[in-house]
Order: structure tokens, then sequence, then C-alpha cells
């Protein structure tokens, strides 16, 4: 195997997120969703929904009042000072849905998708959560491939859409 496949946790970093860190998360987004949905939608199209669901407004308005609270939690995966990817889980009319996890594309397979779920599920067990769930489109390999690999289920009868499937992990406590 090669040794740059794991992720070496004394060069990436996970913390919460900060209001600093959303210009880069910014970033991040639309580069990685450029990446996972280039088979899926047209760049005009990510460009318009990452503007969309990470405008600053949003994160004003909708992330850091559900951090402060306690109804979400937001992780960021740093490489130096340099925001590489996040994840973020809240409190939904259905229980707890993974919102978003994504990574810059050259970091992908690392093992850092997996370390900020785990980050994400230290949060959900210490607010009593027995599962989480999570969407992801059909077009998007990635995703399902990661959802897959790391414990959750596809629930066909709670998929959004034809495309959207929904993916359901149990914790243990």
């Amino acid at each position: 195997m090669d040794h740059n496949s794991k992720c070496k946790s004394k060069e990436i970093r996970f913390r919460r997120l900060k209001k600093s860190d959303v210009p880069q998360i910014q970033d991040v987004a639309l580069k990685s969703w450029k990446y996972a949905y280039r088979t899926v939608y047209t760049p005009k199209n990510i460009r318009k929904f990452v503007s969309r669901y990470y405008s600053n407004d949003s994160f004003a308005n909708l992330v850091f009042p559900a951090i402060r609270k306690n109804q979400s939690c937001f992780h960021v995966a740093l490489d130096g000072n340099r925001v590489i990817g996040y994840s973020q889980v809240a409190k939904t009319k259905l229980g707890w849905e993974l919102l978003r996890i994504y990574l810059l594309p050259r970091y992908i397979g690392r093992g850092i998708g997996k370390k900020l779920l785990h980050h994400t599920e230290r949060f959900l067990k210490q607010n009593h959560a027995k599962a989480y769930f999570a969407y992801a489109h059909m077009g998007n390999r990635i995703s399902l491939q990661f959802y897959r690999g790391s414990g959750f289920v596809r629930k066909k009868a709670r998929d959004q859409s034809p495309t959207s499937y929904c993916f359901v992990k149990e914790l243990r406590h």
C-alpha cells in the first residue's frame, strides 16, 4: 500500500468551524462540487447551487445559529492552515442528517472523510443520537461508495426522488 494513501495525523488536523473559515469553505465547496457532480450538473448549475448553499447569508442565518443551539455541528479538515474538507450534521424534522461532507479532490481516498465522520459521530453520540442519515445523488459515485464503505445502508423507502438516495447509519454507543 502506498504510504500516501492514508491520512497522516500530523499533517491533517480537524476542528470545529470558525467564522474565518467561511471563504475557504466556499472555495472547497466549488472545487469539490465541480469534481463530484461533473457528470450530473452543468458548471453553471454547480456555481448556482454552491453560491446559494454556501453564501455568507446562509452561514450567518442558518449554519452558525444552529451550531449555537447545539442543533448542528460543522467540522473542518485542515492541511496546515488551509481548509481541505468539511462535514456538517444537523437536527432536522426527520432526525439527524449529514448535510454535507466534501474534500478537495486530491485528498479523496486518504482516510480524511472517515475521520470527519468520526468527529461527526462523536458529536451525535454526545447528543444521544441512535442513527443519522444522508442523501446522495445517484450520479455522485464517490459519495455512494463512501457511504457504503462507511457503514451506511440505503433505505429506498426514504429516497427523496428516483435520483436522490437515502443512506442511514446506526450508531453504537
